[in-house]
């Protein structure tokens, strides 16, 4: 908030608390995490200062859910004019809202995930015909089912582990700037989820591969051969 008000320690900043006017001269600028969720405000002035100014006392109180009731009650007790606001229920609709949000984020992405894999599915499709007369030929020079498929699982299994590599590339970058830059907070890409994401690209490859690939070896040579 200073960097975007041009302000800096020695500058001047006036406010009004309640109809009263101040004016401040700042000390320090700090960075704070609001995601702590602690007692933090935006300015923070000495008591003297604000003295002729109406205020009133904020504190927090972390206890165990068993003993909750029984220290709200005496504290209502000794302090009737006291408002107590029990975080909990916030915290607990924070979370609810972050795991709605988390859902959406993950519907998002499942649906990316399976676009992906219809566009890879096509990839492999579209390159049929030129599998079938690839392995006609490789049958007339003497390669058996057995090489043929050897050769082809490797193919798969390649363009499956580029493709997971150049994803996790992508958007782990892609993370990482959001996460790092416009959120600030703490980045950290849990080991499983490249891990996942490759061996998952190779075997869904690797399966529309086999699948494909199961017309090219039923396919007669001399058919293929006469047809080209």
């Amino acid at each position: 908030m200073a960097t975007s008000m041009g302000l800096k320690p020695g500058d001047s900043l006036s406010i009004n608390i309640l109809g009263r006017d101040f004016t401040l001269t700042i000390a320090s600028v700090r960075r704070f995490s609001w995601s702590s969720m602690g007692i933090n405000f935006v300015l923070m002035v000495d008591p003297k200062t604000l003295k002729s100014a109406p205020f009133t006392y904020v504190a927090t109180a972390q206890v165990l859910a068993q003993d909750e009731a029984g220290i709200y009650q005496k504290i209502s007790r000794k302090f009737p004019g006291i408002s107590i606001i029990r975080m909990k229920e916030v915290l607990n609709n924070v979370l609810d809202l972050l795991g709605k949000i988390s859902g959406a984020i993950n519907v998002m992405a499942m649906i990316t995930v399976i676009s992906g894999i219809f566009v890879l599915a096509g990839a492999i499709a579209s390159g049929q015909q030129a599998r079938i007369y690839d392995t006609a030929i490789l049958k007339v020079i003497g390669a058996t089912r057995g090489d043929i498929l050897k050769i082809c699982i490797i193919e798969f299994m390649l363009l499956g582990l580029i493709t997971g590599i150049i994803a996790i590339i992508l958007g782990t970058a892609g993370a990482y700037v959001i996460v790092k830059y416009l959120m600030e907070i703490s980045w950290h890409l849990p080991l499983y989820i490249p891990v996942i994401t490759v061996t998952v690209s190779a075997g869904i490859t690797l399966a529309f591969g086999l699948i494909s690939l199961w017309r090219a070896l039923s396919a007669r040579p001399s058919q293929i051969l006469r047809a080209h």
